[in-house]
């Protein structure tokens, strides 16, 4: 059996009675400043070992083959009809889903973006009914040839027609003969008149039809009037004025913008126990905008291009035995110095009065 008297030869903190130690004002200033400083210097490394370190690195994307990307969007056009809107979605590989419903949503705004009105539901699509010749206009070009004895059948019959009221002799007219032709042979070929009907671009030759355009008030050419219902009269701030279209008249303006966007994986996993377990999972991109010549009606394109790279942020947790030594080393370091300083002023203080003590004798 090992004795009491053995154990206590190994005590590292031997007692001294307190009858022999002596305090002083100096050591309790000391004392203050350094339980203080332990306070502070512990908050900083409990502050340390709480937050969150992370790595970056850039990866080959892991993302399974048959995991699909999900896109919601928003946008909004405050000057077209809900009507004359649709959502196609076409991919590399060439598959294509026109006309999407199931999962998009329509709503009337005004034009502040303020919603008007609950969501739209698509009508029954309107059919073209034939009064002898009038659809037998001549359209070879794409613009429907439009006069005074089919006019307001016509006007009554699309939703919206768009006329361009012309003068061959004029010249800005022939200037924009050829674009005005070739969007309306586009806008014909995506809406056909007689399946769809919700669109139509047609033409008025004011030199032959003098009558109609006189009607129409029409004042120089070419001037693009719009016909909604049969009518392309508005309010303007309690005035009524003519619909024209004031927009830039080439085919390029009146076709497409399209939008790129490159789309990044960025996947935060974190390591608990040396196993990796996935916090967060999101898509980041980079989006370029531009105008560009489309061979169909007019449309806004996003073209969405999954990176094959993806980034990768690793949370890295402190280790416990980390925080518990520094921890250690704060209180031990500071009550060391602490005692250090003490001695040194008080061995200071000694001297100088033992050099007095002197002096005085």
């Amino acid at each position: 059996m090992i004795s009491s008297s053995k154990l206590k030869s190994v005590d590292f903190y031997r007692k001294i009675p307190r009858d022999l130690t002596e305090a002083s004002l100096s050591g309790a200033g000391l004392s203050i400043v350094a339980a203080l400083a332990m306070v502070f210097l512990f908050g900083m490394e409990l502050s340390n070992y709480l937050a969150v370190n992370t790595t970056t690195s850039v990866i080959v994307d892991r993302s399974s083959d048959g995991e699909f990307l999900r896109i919601d969007f928003n946008i909004s056009f405050p000057a077209l009809s809900c009507e004359f809107v649709s959502v196609d979605v076409s991919d590399v590989l060439g598959t294509n889903r026109l006309n999407i419903r199931k999962t998009v949503r329509k709503y009337s705004i005004d034009r502040n973006f303020v919603p008007t009105g609950s969501e739209f539901h698509p009508g029954p699509i309107p059919t073209v009914n034939k009064h002898g010749d009038d659809v037998e206009e001549d359209h070879v070009d794409g613009a429907f040839s439009l006069s005074s004895r089919n006019f307001d059948s016509f006007s009554h019959q699309y939703p919206v027609l768009v006329v361009n009221f012309y003068a061959p002799w004029c010249y800005w007219s022939n200037r924009l003969k050829p674009s005005w032709e070739k969007t309306a042979k586009i806008i014909r070929e995506r809406y056909d008149p007689e399946m769809d009907g919700r669109i139509l671009l047609g033409k008025v030759d004011c030199t032959e039809e003098v009558d109609l355009c006189r009607r129409h008030h029409i004042q120089g050419y070419p001037s693009i009037r719009v016909f909604r219902k049969g009518s392309d009269i508005k309010e303007n701030q309690g005035h009524h004025d003519h619909e024209s279209y004031y927009g830039e008249r080439d085919t390029e303006s009146l076709v497409a913008i399209e939008h790129y966007l490159q789309v990044v994986k960025t996947e935060i996993v974190t390591q608990r126990s040396s196993k990796e377990l996935k916090v967060l999972e999101e898509y980041e991109y980079t989006a370029h905008s531009s105008l560009v010549h489309s061979f169909y009606v007019p449309v806004v394109k996003f073209h969405v291009e999954p990176s094959p790279m993806q980034v990768l942020v690793t949370e890295v947790p402190r280790s416990f035995s980390h925080f518990i030594t520094n921890v250690c080393a704060i209180i031990g370091g500071v009550f060391t110095v602490a005692g250090i300083l003490d001695s040194i002023f008080h061995n200071t203080l000694r001297m100088v009065k033992k050099v007095e003590l002197g002096k005085n004798i």
